[in-house]
């Protein structure tokens, strides 16, 4: 039953490893097959997990709360702890890569609209007013400089 989890986690590091790139290449196209092909990943990472907590839940004395991750190795045979705990590892490992990569990902993302933000009101001058005269919100603000999009993710 991990075997399907610790798989879609691959898939799904795979997945965002080739975001990353297309991003930094500003390859946009590529970013809608990736973006689909996350969202099933993750569905089908949610829908072994859900498995999972069903038989965590089932292997629970009260199924109100059901036992953790780690618990599970106790009704595992002696010859499988080592590999079970190995696994977990794994899988912790992949899932907080997964999340760093996605996030910086995001921000990456985030940076270059609002970098494409200011560039649009630059050059259509949204939000300023006349140079001369009293201003009713006091002085004018300076415009924050762009924020640079070309960096590494």
């Amino acid at each position: 039953m991990l075997g399907q989890e610790v798989k879609c986690l691959e898939e799904l590091l795979n997945v965002v490893e080739q975001e990353k790139k297309v991003l930094i290449e500003g390859n946009h196209e590529g970013l809608i097959p990736l973006s689909e092909r996350k969202a099933d990943l993750s569905q089908r990472l949610a829908d072994a997990q859900k498995k999972r907590l069903g038989l965590q839940k089932k292997l629970s004395s009260s199924p109100e709360s059901p036992i953790g991750l780690a618990d599970l190795e106790k009704h595992l045979e002696k010859p499988y702890h080592s590999a079970f705990r190995s696994t977990i590892r794994s899988m912790r490992t992949m899932a907080g890569r997964l999340k760093d990569l996605n996030e910086a990902n995001g921000r990456f993302v985030q940076d270059a609209l609002q970098t494409v933000e200011h560039l649009l009101g630059i050059i259509t001058g949204a939000g300023e007013t006349q140079g001369y005269g009293p201003r009713p919100g006091g002085p004018r603000k300076a415009h924050l400089p762009p924020r640079l999009v070309a960096k590494e993710v």
